[in-house]
């Protein structure tokens, strides 16, 4: 999986080392509360995690990314693509560090992973979902030019899905990032 660079952002594969900061930005409140159904999870659940990633990216060449901001090593965010679901559907994923909301970053590294996934990955659509209440996150992907493609509840919880086709994405001039 390769390296990307945007404006602001160094996108990285997520790696064994990133294990204790991923970790950290995963538990917290603000991070877990729809990722994790605010579950505080064991560093152990990270690992399996990084350790999945690691196979992904060798059988599939898509995975997790990092994100830090550009000349620092911090770990801010991630994003990438995950199985979801049954049957599994692979579909971006993303989250960011509170601290670092409200700066366009979400939408910049989504952004980021979306142009990878119809260039080089060569999906015709990408999907992501949602739980209804996380309002940023709906925000991001409409920013994308991702519509709503249903809403369900699963597991009691109701989940919003989104979709995007590569045309419509190559079409749109809003997303000329350049990486």
């Amino acid at each position: 999986m390769m390296e990307i660079q945007t404006k602001r952002l160094q996108l990285s594969p997520i790696i064994e080392e990133d294990t204790d900061e991923l970790h950290q930005l995963w538990i917290q409140s603000s991070v877990r509360k729809y990722l994790w159904d605010d579950l505080v999870i064991p560093i152990e659940t990270t690992r399996e995690i990084i350790d999945r990633n690691q196979t992904a990216l060798s059988q599939f060449l898509y995975g997790l990314w990092g994100v830090r901001p550009l000349e620092q090593k911090i770990l801010i965010g991630f994003c990438g693509y995950w199985p979801f679901f049954e049957p599994p559907e692979v579909q971006l994923i993303y989250g960011l560090s509170d601290s670092y909301w409200g700066q366009g970053l979400a939408t910049e590294m989504a952004k980021a992973a979306i142009e990878v996934g119809f260039k080089t990955f060569k999906f015709q659509q990408i999907a992501a979902s949602t739980d209804e209440p996380n309002i940023r996150s709906i925000a991001v992907l409409e920013r994308l030019g991702m519509f709503r493609e249903k809403r369900q509840n699963i597991d009691g919880k109701e989940t919003i899905f989104y979709k995007i086709e590569k045309e419509k994405f190559e079409n749109d001039r809003t997303n000329s990032l350049r990486i």
